[in-house]
C-alpha cells in the first residue's frame, strides 16, 4: 500500500516537473518572462516592460558569442534608426551570464560598460538566472553563435533564428515585428 502510494506520488511529481519544463519558443506564444538587469543598472522584465513596441532579442551564451551577436545588433540598430521612436523596434543585446561567478559580475559589467554609450547600455540585458531554460527555448546547440527571437508589440514570439548575420534574415525578422 505504502509502496503504491510512493510510486503514485513519484509519477505525479515527475509529470508536474515535465509540465513545467521549458519548451522551445512557439510562434504566436507570449514570450516567457525574461528578467534581467540592464547594463545601465535598472531591472527589466520582458515582455511586460516591452509592451507597445516590437523587439529583436539577440542572445549570446558565451563571451565568444559577441563576435556573432555584434553584426546582428549593429545591423538592427541601423535598420531601425530611421523609424519614429515610439514605434521603433528595440534591438536588445541579451547576455546570458549565469556562469559568471558572483564575485566577478561587477568587474564583468564594468568591462562591458566601458566605451559603450549610455543609450546602448539600456538595451544590454544581463541575465543571471534561468539560462538553461533559455537554452532550451532557443534551441541551443552552439555556445559561440547568436540566437534571435523576434517579439511583436504584444509580447508574442513571431519568429526565431540562429547563426551568422544575414541582411535578408534580419529584414525578415524586422518585417514581422514593425
Amino acid at each position: 500500500m505504502i509502496r503504491s502510494l510512493v510510486l503514485a506520488l513519484l509519477v505525479f511529481a515527475g509529470g508536474a516537473v515535465a509540465a513545467h519544463a521549458p519548451q522551445a519558443l512557439a510562434t504566436d506564444a507570449v514570450l516567457p518572462a525574461l528578467k534581467a538587469k540592464t547594463l545601465a543598472g535598472s531591472a527589466t522584465n520582458l515582455p511586460v516592460d516591452g509592451k507597445g513596441r516590437g523587439a529583436l532579442l539577440v542572445t549570446g551564451f558565451s563571451r565568444a558569442s559577441a563576435d556573432a551577436t555584434r553584426p546582428w545588433l549593429e545591423a538592427c540598430r541601423t535598420a531601425t534608426a530611421s523609424k519614429p521612436a515610439p514605434t521603433r523596434a528595440a534591438c536588445y543585446d541579451v547576455r546570458m551570464l549565469a556562469d559568471v561567478p558572483w564575485l566577478l559580475r561587477g568587474l564583468v559589467e564594468r568591462g562591458m560598460r566601458s566605451g559603450l554609450p549610455a543609450d546602448l547600455q539600456k538595451t544590454v540585458l544581463l541575465v543571471y538566472e534561468d539560462n538553461d531554460a533559455w537554452r532550451k527555448r532557443v534551441g541551443f546547440a552552439e555556445p559561440d553563435t547568436a540566437y534571435l527571437v523576434a517579439v511583436d508589440k504584444d509580447g508574442r514570439v513571431k519568429a526565431s533564428a540562429k547563426g551568422a548575420h544575414t541582411q535578408k534574415e534580419l529584414e525578415r525578422l524586422l518585417a514581422l515585428i514593425q
